[in-house]
């Protein structure tokens, strides 16, 4: 963090339960989230989208980390329930890798639509179609009306960015 001149810092990493069973310490979010700010960035946490068919671990990743955003006065990207919104438009996206866990080509590009409406503060409708990355119209607009809807309704950041 100290060696560049940082305007924004994407923390990913907090420790969760995927059973929703134990907790974990957040110390070391908050020990970034800190340090992002002495040196002048913007610190973003990055809850990560859900797994296939898991309809619950969105919202409880957002809930874990819009906690930590609230005593730290941080942002926290809504991912997950950017992912929950357009699964719910269009179930037969396919977000997920086989694997049902990490991100096909579709589901990153969802994911950093979120982090260019957060940082650059545009909205995404504002971004030309998506067909660059294989993606048609009709997905696109799903997915931006998606990411705007979303980010209009859980404000990402708790303090002016």
């Amino acid at each position: 963090l100290e060696s560049e001149p940082w305007t924004h810092v994407i923390l990913q990493g907090q420790k969760y339960s995927s059973t929703g069973s134990s907790t974990y310490p957040t110390t070391a979010a908050e020990y970034w989230i800190r340090g992002s700010k002495e040196q002048g960035a913007t610190p973003i946490m990055f809850p990560e989208h859900p797994r296939k068919d898991n309809n619950w671990e969105g919202r409880t990743l957002w809930e874990l980390h819009t906690g930590i955003a609230a005593r730290e006065n941080t942002c926290v990207a809504p991912v997950g329930l950017v992912w929950d919104e357009v699964i719910f438009r269009d179930p037969s996206l396919i977000l997920h890798q086989p694997d049902g866990n990490h991100a096909a080509g579709t589901g990153l590009l969802l994911t950093a639509l979120v982090f260019y409406q957060i940082i650059t503060g545009q909205p995404v409708e504002s971004l030309p179609e998506l067909t660059v990355f294989d993606v048609d119209a009709a997905t696109g607009q799903i997915m931006k009306e998606s990411v705007s809807s979303v980010l209009f309704d859980y404000a990402p950041c708790y303090f002016e960015a």
